[in-house]
């Protein structure tokens, strides 16, 4: 698969992600952990979860931010967010900004995980892939990318996650011309192999692309993949 050739020289030249960090049980910040595999750790799949509904419109950086105060708390906990008051919510995540829609967000995500599924976000990810992601998606705050990032990063399910970077980088390589969600998605599902440890892998090596190199003006004559692209190597001689 031509599409393999890509990871591969990706994986080549930056190396394993790790993605999604999470906080170590004793731990005080989020750390990436390459070759480990998915989360087995409730909270840890609640960090996930809670940072896919945080990170929407804002950097990792900042949501970092939001995720070492929601630990620092003790709130990494269905039951505590459900009791915490919406005003204290939004203090504690307020560097991922859009922090009052981004706290009823967060509500609305753990009221459904009580009241439908015990609180156990395990739980709610359990099921054919579909259904769990119709479930997602009915949750207000909870869109495509949201939902396919708790899907693969939490649930270890075999949904690939398409951003703003992955649309930037295939219209650049000509894999695709279009900029809907799930047109990309399908393409990728359809030239991969179903494999949730490479969809995750992938989508990191992406996101790590996009930053160092195929960025809105891109770097293109250092970029890994500049053999592989015409829009880069017009770009690289212009």
């Amino acid at each position: 698969m031509p599409h393999l050739h890509l990871y591969r020289k990706l994986l080549r030249t930056f190396g394993p992600q790790g993605w999604w960090p999470t906080t170590p049980p004793r731990g005080k910040y989020p750390v990436y952990h390459a070759d480990q595999g998915f989360p087995k750790i409730e909270k840890q799949r609640l960090e996930i979860a809670l940072g896919s509904i945080l990170t929407q419109n804002t950097s990792w950086s900042n949501v970092e931010r939001a995720i070492v105060q929601l630990n620092k708390s003790n709130m990494m906990n269905v039951e505590r967010l459900m009791r915490l008051s919406l005003r204290r919510l939004q203090k504690l995540i307020r560097s991922s900004g859009f922090f009052v829609q981004k706290a009823k967000k967060v509500k609305t995500f753990v009221q459904y995980l009580k009241q439908v599924h015990g609180g156990r976000l395990g739980a709610a990810l359990r099921g054919p892939l579909w259904r769990v992601r119709q479930n997602l998606l009915g949750i207000f705050g909870v869109g495509p990318e949201t939902a396919d990032s708790i899907l693969l990063y939490a649930g270890g399910k075999p949904s690939f996650v398409v951003d703003a970077y992955t649309i930037r980088i295939g219209k650049r390589l000509g894999l695709f011309q279009t900029q809907k969600y799930d047109e990309v998605q399908r393409y990728f599902h359809q030239r991969l192999p179903h494999s949730a440890s490479l969809y995750a892998e992938f989508h990191a090596l992406l996101v790590t692309l996009a930053k160092f190199y195929c960025r809105a003006k891109p770097l293109c004559r250092a970029c890994p993949l500049l053999e592989e692209c015409s829009y880069g190597k017009k770009y690289a001689m212009g």
